[in-house]
């Protein structure tokens, strides 16, 4: 999965999870520094960057000045802008590395008994952001720890389209204390859900996702949804700290921000 909104959550685990339970033979317990290494797919888009410069003039210009850098509307967001807004490997943190190594995929699927658990169920079971225009997404992974994260930024045309995708993680969150996840040969086994408030960074949801039974116990994923103007900026983790998962969040957030800019006015 591209690092999508659906994506997040269980796919992600799924993918990661069933790779150490097969590579170990047992689960892993909670996930510390100690845990197997996971392989997490980058799916960066290598689009071009738009050329944009403007039309020769007929006439010499009064002076040599540099073009002034025009932030794409939201109508105009391309894959090289959302790639700018990617967070670099110099502003995650130390000990990680861009992932650029191809898991196999396996088949998973959300599902639950519960009325109250339906639309987080399709949101988890879905393949991307609903309404999303243009994609852009990265992965790293911890170089000596069994930690990675993945980032992940949608245009969706509007800020209101934006803010309506959080709103529906929230929504869908409510009243969800668990889903089951179907992992093929490996079963089924019940994920607990458990909303997660980040307080330092405004228009956001957040989750943690942890497999209660089985050889997989333990198995924790912590996922983040936020708004910024017209694009929604999701973010996976594994192994890494709430408070951690919070600061990485805000950051990714303000540069989306600051590369991006006021450029939907809905």
């Amino acid at each position: 999965m591209s690092t999508r909104l659906a994506t997040s959550a269980v796919t992600t685990a799924l993918t990661v999870s069933a790779l150490s339970f097969l590579l170990s033979g047992c689960g892993p317990g909670p996930l510390s520094s100690a845990a197997p290494r996971p392989t997490v797919s980058a799916t960066v888009s290598s689009a071009a960057a738009p050329s944009g410069s403007p039309s020769a003039s007929t006439s010499p210009p009064r002076a040599s000045r540099k073009p002034t850098a025009q932030k794409p509307t939201a109508q105009k967001r391309g894959a090289a802008d959302l790639n700018r807004a990617l967070l670099g490997v110099r502003e995650v943190p130390s000990g990680f590395a861009v992932s650029d190594s191809s898991s196999g995929t396996v088949g998973a699927e959300v599902s639950s008994y519960r009325r109250s658990c339906a639309a987080l169920v399709r949101l988890l079971n879905t393949d991307r952001v609903p309404g999303s225009r243009t994609e852009a997404d990265v992965a790293y992974a911890g170089t000596k720890t069994g930690a990675a994260l993945q980032q992940s930024v949608d245009a969706l045309g509007s800020k209101a389209a934006a803010r309506a995708t959080v709103e529906s993680y929230r929504t869908a969150l409510r009243g969800c204390g668990e889903v089951s996840l179907s992992m093929g040969p490996a079963g089924t086994t019940p994920v607990l859900v458990e909303p997660l408030s980040f307080r330092g960074v405004e228009r956001t949801q957040a989750a943690r996702f942890t497999v209660t039974q089985g050889p997989l116990a333990g198995f924790q994923l912590i996922r983040s949804v936020s708004q910024a103007e017209d694009l929604v900026v999701g973010a996976t983790y594994l192994g890494v700290h709430t408070a951690d998962a919070e600061a990485i969040t805000a950051k990714a957030v303000r540069k989306v921000e600051t590369t991006l800019g006021e450029a939907s006015r809905a």
